[in-house]
């Protein structure tokens, strides 16, 4: 009996689908294998990671491929086995690669590199814009198209069954939800990006190049042929490799790279090019008939397989540290210069009184303390440490980092070390660098900081910041863990308003006297309003991200810029009574990369109930730039 096997595409994985086939030793033994070729966990992925996990692009597509590889060979055995029974192979999608390896096009093991390629280089063109997939039931095509064409949308699949697949930037699609063509239902896909849309062509190039090195099976006999159904057998009338015949082909797109035989670009040689091509480089070819395809030839040269790391598959953060400054300030200390009063700043800050440092003690002094604190709380061993991350806008010196001065300090080099110039929103941007780290294998445990003194920056003049700032550290130390303690992040920038708060001046004006020390200032009303409409739809895109409501939120910690800012947000994204919100502004005041940390070490202080909840952080500051994650309280 014959059969034809048609390979699935992505979104046909679900969580722990390998595991009642890996009971069986020869499955299990053969999906490492094809782990070892694409460099990817394919037995933790299959059994053990969420749907979450198994939707990221990088990983989805090689798991994808290795279950139709373990299925065909559950079912027709291996490739001599299935020869006389696979009438005809196809593929979906990066199915197609799957499809090449049963139709011994490819080798598993390179079907396996190139898919994992595949995988990151389109996660990659995924991540430079939110985009996403949506299904389109029961339109009339040509009014769905239109409106796609309006909204900058494109349709990605004609699944048939009154059903098209339409991809493009999240903005848009939601916009096509709202408002869906007469008697048509649109379904959200879960999908990382828009595939099959312009928006994969930066991941084109990379699998080309990829593409060009891989050897073709040589039981291909029909090699001439260019994405065209090959020709009749002379004698038979039989079209080898095509579906339906006993030869398993795969029918693949026009623009399939293995359909071509000759490198992009090069011409096809005339009879008489042939002829004269020089004795020395035509060896057996010379004899051949010109015309006649010969046998397919390996290069002599392979390419070599990199290792890649893999770590943790979740972490979380094991303990907070802090440290704020020496000195109280008060508000009657500062109202004299801007002309105000401690009602005034109150009202429109919340702060009452914020802590500095005094002269002689530094950001990375304040760092040390910080983690110092939040190594001894987590237990880790300091040899343990793989990387340090300070996020900072007020070391003493361009270069070299604070983080590398911090690191020698604590006794963990040679962790590497690097400052995040991120302003309010570095340390939102410490956790998910460190978590990525650790889920990379790059690093086992990482030690993130956020430390300001800001005070050195403050002219007591600016009436619209001088009186928020404030000097001190948090620190955390992030691990691996059993379950999910940091959720995806959403994070970005929007440089649009690069200048809407920052330095007066550029160190340039100051050294060459135009200016005096450079000083921080704002555009108070803009900011404001960029903070509370703005943050509070990325505060609810983290929430989405986590997979939860703000019903589930154990504590609400925003960056500590303003009391006014904080009460906004909690009442936009309508937080309930039990949950907890950082204010420790009010007596410390705002200290930038520093504030989150510090007001969740104070929550965690003073309600130690709070541990093992789960927190959103959002931090928003100069830039305009952003981060916001929901983590596990340690």
């Amino acid at each position: 009996m014959s059969v034809v096997i048609v390979a699935p595409g992505q979104g046909s994985q679900t969580p722990g689908f390998l595991e009642p086939w890996l009971a069986e030793p020869a499955i299990a033994a053969h999906l490492g294998e094809l782990a070892e070729a694409s460099g990817v966990d394919l037995a933790a992925h299959g059994t053990t990671s969420d749907a979450d996990t198994i939707r990221d692009t990088a990983v989805a597509q090689p798991l994808i491929v290795a279950a139709s590889l373990l299925s065909l060979r559950a079912v027709l055995g291996d490739s001599s086995a299935r020869a006389g029974r696979l009438a005809g192979i196809a593929g979906h999608s990066v199915g197609e690669l799957a499809a090449a390896a049963g139709a011994g096009i490819l080798s598993e093991a390179d079907a396996m590199r190139l898919v994992a390629l595949r995988g990151r280089a389109m996660a990659s063109a995924a991540a430079e814009v939110k985009t996403g997939m949506s299904a389109v039931i029961g339109a009339d095509e040509g009014e769905l198209l239109g409106m796609l064409a309006a909204l900058g949308l494109e349709p990605a699949n004609f699944n048939g069954g009154g059903q098209i697949v339409v991809a493009g930037e999240l903005p848009a699609l939601e916009r096509l939800k709202e408002t869906p063509p007469p008697g048509a239902r649109v379904i959200p896909l879960q999908v990382a990006g828009a595939f099959h849309t312009r928006f994969m062509a930066p991941a084109v190039e990379t699998l080309r190049e990829a593409a060009a090195d891989v050897a073709v099976q040589p039981r291909r006999q029909h090699r001439r042929q260019r994405c065209r159904l090959p020709r009749p057998h002379r004698r038979t009338g039989r079209q080898p490799g095509a579906l339906g015949s006993d030869d398993g082909g795969v029918r693949g797109r026009r623009n399939h790279r293995n359909c071509r035989t000759r490198p992009r670009g090069r011409p096809r040689r005339s009879r008489q090019a042939w002829a004269e091509r020089p004795s020395h480089r035509r060896g057996q070819d010379a004899r051949r008939p010109p015309g006649r395809a010969g046998p397919h030839r390996r290069s002599s040269m392979s390419t070599p397989t990199l290792t890649q790391s893999s770590g943790a598959q979740y972490t979380r953060i094991l303990s907070f540290g802090a440290a704020r400054g020496d000195l109280v300030v008060p508000n009657e200390d500062l109202i004299g210069p801007i002309n105000s009063s401690d009602e005034w700043i109150r009202q429109r800050t919340g702060v009452v009184t914020r802590k500095r440092a005094s002269k002689g003690i530094n950001a990375v002094d304040l760092a040390e303390t910080a983690a110092n604190e939040a190594l001894e709380k987590a237990g880790v061993p300091r040899e343990k440490i793989g990387a340090v991350l300070v996020s900072t806008i007020s070391n003493v010196a361009v270069t070299p980092s604070m983080a590398s001065l911090l690191a020698d300090r604590l006794g963990v080099t040679p962790a590497p070390a690097y400052d995040i110039s991120a302003a309010c929103a570095g340390y939102t941007y410490g956790i998910a660098q460190a978590d990525a780290l650790i889920r990379s294998g790059a690093a086992e445990y990482v030690l993130v900081g956020g430390a300001e003194k800001l005070s050195q920056y403050v002219h007591p003049e600016a009436r619209s910041i001088s009186f928020l700032l404030g000097d001190g550290a948090g620190a955390v130390v992030v691990g691996p863990a059993e379950e999910p303690g940091i959720a995806a992040s959403v994070w970005g920038s929007d440089g649009s308003k690069w200048d809407a708060v920052g330095m007066n001046a550029t160190f340039e004006e100051y050294l060459d006297g135009e200016k005096p020390w450079p000083t921080m200032r704002q555009e108070g009303q803009t900011v404001f309003r960029w903070a509370v409409w703005e943050m509070a739809k990325v505060a609810k895109q983290a929430l989405e991200a986590a997979g939860i409501t703000a019903d589930d939120l154990a504590a609400f910690v925003p960056h500590q810029a303003n009391m006014r800012i904080i009460d906004e947000l909690a009442k936009q994204l309508k937080l309930p009574e039990h949950v907890m919100i950082g204010r420790d502004i009010q007596t410390t005041g705002n200290t930038s990369a520093a504030s989150i940390p510090l007001a969740t070490h104070r929550l965690l202080e003073e309600h130690p109930e709070l541990s093992g909840g789960l927190a959103l952080q959002i931090g928003f500051g100069a830039g305009l730039v952003y981060g916001a994650q929901v983590v596990r309280l340690p």
